[in-house]
């Protein structure tokens, strides 16, 4: 289901919460209070002429028609909403009976297919709705908007008393957690449903509407199983068994020491040497290590083996980062093996699609004063977002990240007064004594909060050196300024457009090249932070690319 700026917009308008000076004290302490203040706001729910709510007053079918029909009315259509030429026709229903006010919403209803009526043709207006006929109702609105749903596996005490024309349509609405159970365990499914549950009702279905996001599927000219192959020739590395034991053949160390009770072995004479899971080369290749003659790679031997073919082995010490083996890789590969819903799933979000969040509820939600420096940028990461066609919500998670919640020298300015003087190809000029040449420059404090230019081996003045070139003199201009170099080397890359974390990982248009991990689980793990700051939100545009092999 599409998006568009207009429909947030659109929520923006309907949603926002003013208090309600004139509400009822019936309203007040409610545990409701929030969403029935919310439809009374905006004129979809009102009260009684006495000035009460009554929001544990059951309701009526008639209602409940009005209330969910006035709802839809105020948020965005697609295609202007849709109707069913054989809606059948309910003998309780007269356009010519004045006392009939709900006529036209009962109806309108009817047409977009939520209300099919009984098996007599009646509609019985001023029958109390039961819980079952809403999770009905609702589900069948949400349906209209082809929202991705699935249906849950209900534990309730009483779900055998769901009548079966509505059992799916409660798994579903329960699986949508736009409605759940009662005290007890139970689902009440033949309750009278109360004006404070259909306000609640109603409000989680105005935001499952307007946060469910537009999937796309991109189809791609190679089988998974091509995938695969391509991925396993460029030696993906897992952590998965950074616990089992490792091998290497005992005639590649030599000048065998022990120091402090460790026994130790050199990489002399190679210039890699092969790690195996086994003592022996029939046993899979994890890994491979390297020698430079002038500074010999020392390992750490904690057992020496023969196997059978009677050859000496090493049992070393190695580290976590194992090649993965090919269904390892296949999991990770297979966009089937994750689905909507579920924070995994983030990895096909399009990075290349705003979000649609106000900065004020960056602000209030996310950018609070736990993230230093960042606190309150919220317009900086819309701004960059806008002008550099960057989802803001990673923006601010990537931020986040490399300046540890906004704290690090970097995040936090470093006054510069000399930089490393370059020549024109931007080599640094060495003195007599083969040291960087500085050059005096105005005293400028500088930013930089996405470690643009900071290496691990001069990080900090590094960083700092290209801030001041960059002309990075607020924390607002380098957060503008560093997304363009985000959008320029992935996202929005002329030859690779990798705007998915998945993409960015598995480059599935050119695989093998341009992978900005080889931890096969890299972009999986990537999306813990985006999706906690989503589920922070409440109300945002969501767009994912999932890929489709052949």
């Amino acid at each position: 289901m599409k998006k568009y700026l207009t429909a947030f917009l659109a929520l923006l308008l309907f949603f926002v919460y003013v208090p309600v000076s004139k509400a009822a004290d019936d309203i007040k302490g409610h545990w409701a209070e929030k969403d029935l203040r919310a439809l009374v706001e905006k004129g979809i729910m009102t009260g009684y002429p006495d000035g009460t709510y009554q929001p544990n007053k059951a309701i009526t079918r008639a209602e409940f028609a009005k209330l969910v029909m006035t709802t839809l009315k105020q948020l965005p259509t697609d295609n202007g909403g849709s109707t069913n030429s054989e809606a059948p026709e309910m003998k309780d229903l007269n356009p010519n009976d004045p006392s009939q006010w709900y006529y036209a919403d009962v109806m309108a209803a009817i047409q977009a297919g939520i209300i099919t009526g009984f098996e007599d043709s009646t509609f019985r207006p001023n029958q109390k709705i039961t819980r079952e006929q809403m999770a009905t109702m609702i589900m069948r609105a949400v349906n209209a908007r082809e929202i991705y749903s699935e249906p849950a596996t209900l534990s309730f005490k009483d779900k055998a008393k769901i009548q079966s024309y509505a059992k799916e349509h409660v798994q579903r609405i329960v699986y949508l957690e736009i409605m759940n159970g009662m005290d007890g365990n139970v689902f009440a499914p033949a309750q009278d449903s109360t004006r404070a549950q259909v306000a609640a009702v109603l409000v989680r279905m105005i935001n499952k509407i307007m946060n469910e996001p537009e999937v796309i599927y991109t189809n791609y000219s190679l089988t998974l199983n091509e995938m695969i192959n391509k991925q396993m020739a460029v030696s993906p590395q897992t952590d998965k068994y950074r616990n089992d034991k490792a091998y290497v053949s005992g005639d590649n160390l030599t000048n065998l020491v022990d120091e402090n009770g460790k026994k130790y072995g050199f990489i002399e004479n190679t210039t890699s040497l092969d790690v195996y899971e086994g003592p022996g080369t029939s046993f899979r290749k994890v890994g491979r290590m390297t020698s430079i003659l002038e500074a010999p790679t020392k390992v750490e031997i904690l057992n020496e083996v023969e196997n059978d073919k009677l050859e000496k082995w090493y049992e070393i010490k190695y580290g976590a980062w194992r090649n993965a083996k090919s269904e390892d890789v296949a999991y990770y590969v297979n966009p089937k093996n994750f689905t909507p819903n579920t924070k995994e799933y983030f990895q096909f979000l399009l990075l290349s699609k705003r979000a649609g969040v106000t900065a004020t509820e960056l602000n209030s939600k996310i950018l609070t004063s736990s993230t230093g420096i960042l606190a309150g940028k919220g317009q900086a990461f819309i701004d960059a977002s806008k002008k550099y066609n960057i989802n803001e919500i990673y923006l601010v998670s990537h931020a986040l990240l490399e300046t540890g919640s906004g704290s690090s020298k970097l995040a936090k300015g470093i006054t510069i007064e000399s930089i490393v003087e370059r020549d024109s190809k931007g080599i640094p000029k060495l003195d007599e004594n083969g040291l960087p040449k500085m050059k005096t420059v105005p005293k400028k404090t500088v930013y930089n909060m996405f470690g643009i230019g900071a290496y691990d081996s001069c990080p900090e003045e590094c960083g700092a050196e290209r801030a001041y070139n960059e002309g990075w003199d607020t924390p607002e201009k380098a957060i503008i300024g560093g997304a363009k170099y985000i959008s320029e080397d992935y996202i929005n890359n002329a030859s690779y457009k990798q705007d998915t974390l998945y993409k960015m990982r598995w480059n599935p248009a050119k695989p093998g090249t341009h992978q900005y991990a080889t931890d096969i689980g890299w972009a999986a793990k990537q999306v813990n932070r985006i999706h906690q700051m989503y589920q922070l939100l409440d109300s945002y545009l969501l767009y994912y690319d999932v890929p489709v092999y052949k």
